[in-house]
């Protein structure tokens, strides 16, 4: 897969907010979605939700009534423009190959669409994250070598995805 070359590991698609996201798809149970569903589920659908310093962790609900918390919402963003990136350049991400877990979905193959107002959101997130990587509540779990290779990360993806 494309991303694992260059973009998905321990950074973007490596934490525990990253396997929440990987099970939301299982849940889902779903092929094709939207980045506009999946914004809406996790509460982030809002042009002005804050990225940075999330008061609140981010929850969503489950069909089977749990719902898990994102405590760093920007990992959610990141890892969809990962997986996002990876529809656009092969058609589909295979979510077994991402997660390396068993995700309990009969076709672990999704494909994920995008509207403008989603990639405003996201593009404007990530850029945001590039200029100022320590501004972001994600600082507290890494340093600021760290931060800023996650960064750079993040600006590769913008650059693919929307330039």
């Amino acid at each position: 897969m494309y991303i694992t070359e260059k973009y998905w590991g321990e950074m973007i698609g490596g934490s525990d907010d990253s396997l929440t996201l990987g099970e939301y798809f299982a849940d889902k149970g779903k092929n094709e979605l939207t980045l506009k569903e999946i914004f809406e589920d996790f509460g982030i659908d809002d042009p002005d939700f804050d990225f940075k310093q999330g008061e609140e962790p981010v929850t969503v609900a489950f069909k089977s009534g749990l719902e898990p918390e994102i405590y760093y919402a920007i990992d959610v963003i990141m890892d969809l423009a990962a997986i996002l990136l990876e529809c656009r350049m092969n058609g589909s991400a295979d979510l077994s190959e991402l997660y390396n877990i068993d995700l309990d979905m009969k076709d672990p193959v999704i494909s994920v669409t995008s509207s403008t107002a989603e990639e405003d959101i996201m593009k404007n997130v990530l850029s945001d994250l590039v200029a100022d990587p320590m501004g972001y509540s994600l600082s507290e779990m890494c340093d600021e070598e760290e931060m800023q290779q996650l960064a750079d990360l993040c600006e590769g993806l913008v650059k693919e995805l929307f330039e």
